[in-house]
């Protein structure tokens, strides 16, 4: 008896952090309408919805790839790489990263080039990372912290961003890709831009991660706590 109740607590402390994410994502994204599609191609689909209270849209970009679990972090987890795929990434540095046993939370800073239609952004995002110890999934959570680091001359500051990752486990060796971001660029800007360049955002991205996992450092990379399904 004893041994199964030191179990159960295990399991319970374990995947603490995972429920809680869970339930943020659900408390965050509760008041908004349903999704509508925006675009359909090459296995990726981009869907917009409006926010209660918000002149800005959110996007969830999805698709299916046959790769691991480990590969798709080690590319999330290498932050100079981001200009080679994020869309309009210019710059980006690894501000402070703390490993916990069953988690990862990364600050990162990143700048953006939307001059063809606005001025330039950054942006310091925190990301947490977790995985269920049943399905294997991992949820990637995202918020903005714009006043981590001073603000640089000449560049607006993203004044507010929400959103997440979830890597979930499919069939035949597949992951189910959802990326979700809603976004305040901060600045005076016009919310019909922005919300017709979130199209391209979620796409491009997608896009480009698709070819960017196949590279062998990430194809090869190990990393011992991500568990595999």
């Amino acid at each position: 008896m004893f041994s199964r109740i030191n179990k159960i607590k295990y399991f319970y402390k374990k995947n603490l952090l995972f429920l809680f994410l869970i339930f943020v994502l659900k408390i965050n994204f509760l008041a908004a309408s349903e999704w509508e599609q925006k675009k359909n191609k090459s296995g990726i689909e981009i869907y917009l919805r409006e926010i209660e209270g918000s002149e800005y849209k959110e996007l969830k970009a999805i698709m299916k790839l046959k790769t691991t679990l480990v590969s798709l972090v080690s590319l999330l987890d290498d932050t100079a790489s981001y200009p080679l795929w994020i869309y309009q990434c210019t710059k980006a540095s690894l501000l402070e990263k703390t490993e916990m046993e069953n988690s990862e939370i990364r600050y990162t800073y990143t700048e953006l080039d939307f001059s063809m239609i606005t001025s330039k952004r950054d942006l310091i995002t925190q990301s947490t990372l977790t995985q269920d110890s049943n399905s294997k999934t991992i949820f990637i959570l995202l918020k903005g912290f714009p006043e981590y680091i001073t603000k640089k001359e000449n560049i607006v500051r993203v004044a507010k961003l929400n959103g997440f990752w979830k890597l979930e486990p499919v069939n035949n060796g597949e992951i189910l890709i959802t990326y979700q971001l809603h976004m305040n660029p901060g600045g005076n800007l016009l919310s019909w831009i922005v919300n017709s360049t979130l199209i391209d955002i979620g796409f491009e991205t997608l896009h480009k991660m698709k070819k960017m996992v196949l590279l062998p450092k990430y194809k090869n990379a190990k990393i011992i706590k991500i568990k595999e399904p």
